[in-house]
């Protein structure tokens, strides 16, 4: 009997150890977890004020272009109305 109960006792010796082990790989699973949150966080903050940026660079831009497209038409009705002789010569 002395055999049959050191045999057990290792044996949940040895299912100790490896709880002990799985607690500790879950344990460091859990920091990582955590550590990526963090990281994600930061990168969703990050990426939020590059696109707020973004859109006012692109809204600029489109107000420049708009300017630029009235000065086209605004000097190509000029050159007609001179062409044509709407305007008279100084």
């Amino acid at each position: 009997m002395s055999k049959n109960y050191h045999t057990k006792s290792r044996r949940a010796d040895k299912v100790d150890k490896r709880f002990d082990k799985i607690e500790e790989r879950l344990t460091k699973v859990e920091i990582g977890q955590v550590e990526l949150k963090g990281e994600i966080k930061a990168l969703d903050e990050r990426l939020t004020t590059e696109i707020k940026g973004l859109t006012a660079r692109v809204a600029y831009q489109e107000f420049t272009n708009w300017g630029i497209l009235i000065a086209l038409v605004v000097a190509i009705l000029g050159g007609a109305a001179k062409l044509f002789g709407f305007c008279p010569n100084p």
